[in-house]
């Protein structure tokens, strides 16, 4: 599905709304992909298409803008979504509602080219969207799986006789909500380690430092990575005590 068929059916759409010609059906699919601008930013709604251009308008926080001036990541999570009704409300006949549609929605790594930032946010607009589908997505995000219920959820991976497997995942009534994304890369998705091979060499450095009561290196040591942590690192802390353990 290419951007510009979907931007032309969204306007074709629009264009016919006042002829009275669109049947029950592609009157509410229309009126649910101009509430799906909002469902990703609720700063952001639908405002109108230009007659002498046809672009899509929309408003913003910052005044009413072209849909195009939005950001890419917002862009092709919203291209999705129209998508998909565009392509539901093609294939079916007669045509139905998107909120009836009983079918199955499938969307193979659905990251891809989609800033962390809209991920978790179009899991959502996918279950507000399509009401009554099944939907099956493959990812590798770590914000998605932040948003799936435990239900939702299946882990996937590989045994020592390279046959898929489904992971044994702790289970709980609130999914992985509260789990910080280092913790679902190494616990969900088997990712030895989070950070950098030179963070590690610095840290066992300091630490065998430590172990030899050689304060001077342990010094130097904490200061680089005093200088690689994150400004809010509560291992900043945790690297501090340690070093004043020697005097």
């Amino acid at each position: 599905m290419s951007p510009y068929s979907i931007k032309t059916w969204f306007s074709n759409r629009v264009l016919f709304e006042p002829q009275g010609n669109l049947s029950e059906a592609e009157l509410f699919n229309l009126s649910l992909a101009k509430k799906c601008f909002s469902l990703l930013d609720s700063s952001v709604t639908y405002s109108h298409i230009d007659h002498s251009t046809l672009d899509t308008m929309v408003d913003t926080s910052r005044g009413k803008v072209f849909f195009e001036y939005l950001s890419s990541g917002f862009k092709s999570t919203l291209f999705i979504l129209l998508g998909l009704i565009k392509e539901i409300e093609f294939n079916m006949n007669p045509k139905v509602k998107i909120s009836d549609f009983d079918g199955v929605i499938l969307i193979d790594e659905a990251d891809a080219h989609l800033h962390p930032y809209w991920q978790g946010p179009f899991v959502d607009a996918l279950r507000n969207t399509f009401t009554n589908a099944q939907i099956i997505l493959t990812t590798h995000s770590p914000h998605m799986i932040q948003e799936a219920n435990t239900e939702e959820l299946i882990a996937l991976g590989i045994d020592e006789e390279g046959e898929v497997l489904e992971l044994d995942l702790f289970k709980s009534e609130h999914g992985f909500k509260g789990w910080t994304v280092e913790e679902i890369l190494e616990d969900v998705m088997g990712l030895k380690e989070a950070r950098s091979n030179k963070y590690l060499e610095i840290k066992n450095k300091f630490e065998h430092a430590l172990d030899n009561e050689d304060i001077k290196q342990a010094r130097e040591l904490f200061d680089v990575i005093n200088q690689m942590l994150h400004p809010r690192s509560p291992m900043r802390k945790v690297y501090e005590l340690q070093l004043g353990s020697l005097g």
